[in-house]
């Protein structure tokens, strides 16, 4: 069964994800490799420990000489956490067939807590059925 390893790193800098950088003190790095196969879809999860409440961190994949863009996401505080503010997006039924991701793009330059996505194309249409269909 064919199968690729993917190196990953987590750091609240996101100058520290390039391999040959050594992390700063006071700067934690997290890293690990994850095996992707056909069983998985060719996907890996990683559950980082030791990551604080509330921080923001960035992350990057890296496997063989790929690597991906650089994303970013905020640790969630304890259920129960009064929070003054939060901030999300929702998105809903994209359709890469009728229509562009602008929404997404957008959504990227945000400050965001969160995003929740409710629902997807795949489910909607039988393999006879398309969108939009004539009246």
């Amino acid at each position: 069964m064919p199968f690729a390893f993917v190196d990953w790193r987590v750091s609240q800098r996101s100058r520290d994800l390039t391999i040959d950088t050594p992390h700063a003190e006071g700067s934690p790095v997290f890293n690990g490799t994850a095996q992707a196969s056909a069983d998985s879809d060719f996907t890996v999860k990683v559950d980082v420990e030791g990551l604080e409440e509330g921080k923001v961190y960035y992350y990057a994949f890296y496997a063989g000489a790929a690597r991906s863009n650089v994303g970013r996401f905020r640790v969630p505080v304890a259920s129960k956490t009064h929070v003054k503010e939060l901030n999300y997006a929702v998105f809903s039924c994209s359709n890469w067939g009728w229509g562009y991701f602008n929404a997404y793009d957008a959504a990227s330059n945000l400050d965001l807590d969160f995003w929740m996505h409710l629902g997807d194309f795949i489910y909607e249409y039988g393999p006879e059925d398309h969108y939009p269909s004539p009246v």
